[in-house]
């Protein structure tokens, strides 16, 4: 390196050029961006970078002297398409490149960015959903029992809300559907589906499912009011859960479902699953019990006929739990109750009167 003084810049600093490269240092050896011409300290052109309305433009800036003071030319370089590659569009010149180093030079069309084809996709009843969970706080809860199934669980929810069917039709929907947007990693493929399942029905997710949801939907409630229904589910799964029912002279081969719903609230706090040859007389009780270790303290019940018996209604009082329950007529209770006030029911003393009472 070849060092050459010159006199002071206008920074006050002395300034060192290497005579065989002209480039420009200051006195602590530091490169200095500007390049020495025949005596004359030449400042190099920059690239000026802008984002408006999440749009990145660029123009290149020559610094000059006009009249003895600094002014910058700019050269307007358009919308940047690749920045580190030195790609530009602009309606003069439409897609090209430029580096300061080569100036301007053609881009051929293989290697320019593709546009990437948009999908057409089914929108309302998705997005509103979505947006619904999202702004009650569950999209987040639904998506945290799961861990790396997170797009897949919510996929499969939503088809079974919106749609419903066979699981292996759920790709299709999904492929036309706004979710593909919001759960691109989604693996609801016919065969990705059943490992899915296998995943969600281990018993510590259904767990720490329960542990979170119902510590949400319980917030701000101590008691709560409860309505305790069950439903058979037909089916011809060759497991445990499957058995013959006798229900109200019905016979099938199916599994018990049991749902309890906050009475206020309407939204449902538990659900479990019985064999179909358990009766809802014996399920009460661990029902109640199992609301209880989730932390839900119930102070009320409404109870179909199927839950009625003497021991059930001694555990409620016991537990010091109200309640409302249909008697079935053949029943003993029933019908001494039918034969003592069947008469004097129909009285305008038992009458509720609800509405605005009009006088003419």
């Amino acid at each position: 390196m070849l060092l050459y003084k010159l006199a002071k810049n206008t920074t006050q600093q002395r300034v060192y050029v290497d005579l065989l490269s002209g480039v420009l240092y200051n006195e602590c050896g530091n490169k200095i961006n500007t390049t020495y011409r025949g005596g004359l300290t030449v400042a190099k052109s920059f690239i000026h970078y802008q984002e408006t309305k999440g749009i990145l433009y660029a123009s290149v800036y020559t610094p000059r002297r006009v009249n003895g003071k600094k002014d910058n030319q700019p050269q307007y370089l358009g919308r940047v398409i690749d920045k580190e590659q030195g790609i530009y569009r602009n309606a003069e010149r439409g897609v090209f490149k430029y580096s300061l180093k080569d100036g301007f030079s053609t881009v051929s069309p293989a290697s320019q960015p593709q546009k990437e084809e948009k999908l057409i996709l089914d929108f309302g009843d998705a997005y509103v959903l979505y947006r619904v969970l999202q702004e009650h706080g569950y999209w987040e809860l639904f998506r945290a029992i799961l861990p790396g199934w997170e797009d897949t669980l919510c996929a499969m929810l939503f088809y079974r809300l919106l749609r419903g069917g066979a699981s292996c039709y759920a790709y299709d929907w999904w492929a036309e559907s706004y979710l593909r947007v919001v759960c691109p990693n989604a693996k609801v493929e016919s065969q990705r589906v059943s490992e899915f399942f296998v995943a969600l029905g281990n018993e510590r997710v259904q767990q720490e499912f329960f542990h979170r949801y119902l510590a949400k939907v319980c917030e701000g409630q101590k008691n709560h009011g409860i309505l305790i229904d069950s439903t058979g589910m037909p089916n011809d799964i060759h497991f445990p859960l499957t058995a013959i029912n006798n229900h109200n002279g019905v016979i099938s081969n199916e599994t018990r479902l049991i749902l309890v719903v906050d009475r206020l609230t309407k939204l449902p706090l538990l659900y479990r699953y019985n064999a179909g040859n358990i009766v809802d007389v014996s399920t009460l009780k661990s029902t109640i019990l199992e609301l209880s270790a989730y932390g839900v303290s119930v102070d009320f019940s409404i109870l179909d006929a199927g839950y009625y018996s003497d021991k059930n209604v001694k555990s409620l009082y016991a537990d010091g739990i109200r309640f409302i329950t249909r008697l079935a007529p053949n029943r003993k209770l029933y019908k001494n109750l039918v034969a003592d006030h069947a008469e004097t029911l129909e009285s305008m003393s038992n009458a509720g009167f609800y509405g605005i009472a009009c006088c003419t």
